[in-house]
């Protein structure tokens, strides 16, 4: 979230670089032998069940959940380079709307597990930096968090679920809830 929402307004690769060096960790450094850990980087084709600790990070992939036009017009969140790319974005919007290209800057955020929640408010607090600049006005952007089911956060407690609701809204992000995406298209 830092990345792509944390405020330095002078676009280019020194803020990109000064964003990233506080969340990244040398995985190097953690995996030594003086930590006890081993990293390997290689194909798996078995496991030894004899090993006392064996984790597997076998990394992920976006899902598109079979929704039309996600993959070309959505931007995926799984990594820096991702948050980079949206953190452009959100500044293209922010130039096209000060230059009178842009009517009004819409942000839609597919599903409101942890990572949508917290997305939406931090892209909601970039916006606010915005406007205390000057940039843009309050009424110039919106946020919508659409979440397929009637709670967000739905593995955690009830109450961290109304909690993520509230505090979304009070901040102004639209919660859509039992909203199903049903295709992404350009613009």
């Amino acid at each position: 979230y830092e990345v792509a929402t944390g405020f330095f307004y002078t676009p280019g690769p020194a803020d990109e670089a000064r964003l990233q060096e506080g969340i990244r960790v040398d995985l190097r450094e953690l995996c030594c032998k003086e930590n006890g850990v081993a990293f390997l980087q290689k194909e798996m084709s078995q496991i030894d069940f004899s090993s006392d600790v064996t984790v597997l990070a076998l990394g992920s992939e976006t899902d598109d959940y079979g929704i039309p036009g996600v993959l070309e017009h959505g931007m995926p969140y799984k990594s820096v380079a991702d948050a980079l790319k949206l953190r452009r974005k959100l500044l293209d919007f922010v130039d096209r709307k000060r230059r009178g290209e842009e009517v009004q800057i819409s942000v839609v955020i597919g599903g409101g597990g942890a990572t949508g929640v917290e997305l939406a408010a931090e892209v909601n607090q970039f916006f606010r930096h915005v406007v205390a600049r000057g940039d843009i006005k309050v009424g110039d952007y919106q946020i919508m968090l659409a979440e397929i089911g009637p709670l967000l956060m739905a593995g955690g407690h009830r109450k961290i679920s109304r909690w993520a609701y509230d505090r979304l809204s009070h901040l102004g992000v639209k919660v859509l809830r039992d909203t199903c995406v049903k295709r992404a298209e350009a613009g």
